[in-house]
């Protein structure tokens, strides 16, 4: 990407081993040409902060979703037993999306469901754009009036779905179309 001269620009950096996620300014200097390809020239501050303490960094959601229990079966016997996954259709329920990353989400809802599930989850995304995700459910943090929220990690989900959810933890979908 390449933003014009003057732009703001807020730089997260990830260190590596640590998982701590580490932010700061920066505002786009200029641009330079040459024959190896076209660059920009960052003026970074001089004040970096500790902003997570994951490898993933999240963003705040407010989004429906619907999510289904996956159930894992064999299907026959002996050497050509194989493992199959089932998509529980008839047990569909509904939750809100609190955050999301690329790694996972949380979900709260009235319906959720024990640490180790499997689940497919759909949702739509800021611009109405429906995604799929599978995921386990690693813990539920159970609150006041039967609710729940459900923390998910991500367990399959398309190139295309996570560069759309990166977009939206970056912030790179409201400058496209701002």
């Amino acid at each position: 990407l390449l933003w014009n001269k003057g732009a703001a620009l807020t730089c997260r950096v990830l260190a590596d081993g640590t998982g701590k996620v580490y932010t700061f300014q920066s505002h786009v200097s200029g641009i330079r040409k040459s024959r190896s390809g076209t660059g920009m020239l960052l003026a970074h501050t001089t004040h970096i902060q500790e902003t997570q303490k994951r490898k993933y960094p999240r963003r705040e959601m407010d989004m429906p979703a619907f999510f289904w229990p996956v159930f894992i079966m064999t299907v026959g016997t002996g050497r050509h037993a194989k493992k199959r996954a089932f998509v529980s259709d008839e047990r569909r329920s509904f939750g809100r999306l609190e955050d999301i990353s690329a790694g996972g989400c949380s979900i709260r809802t009235q319906t959720p469901l024990k640490g180790g599930t499997l689940i497919k989850l759909e949702f739509e995304t800021w611009d109405r754009t429906k995604l799929t995700a599978f995921g386990k459910v690693r813990s539920t943090q159970r609150t006041p009036l039967r609710n729940g929220i459900m923390h998910i990690m991500f367990t399959r989900v398309s190139r295309k779905n996570l560069n759309m959810i990166q977009s939206y933890v970056y912030g790179i979908a409201e400058e496209a179309s701002g």
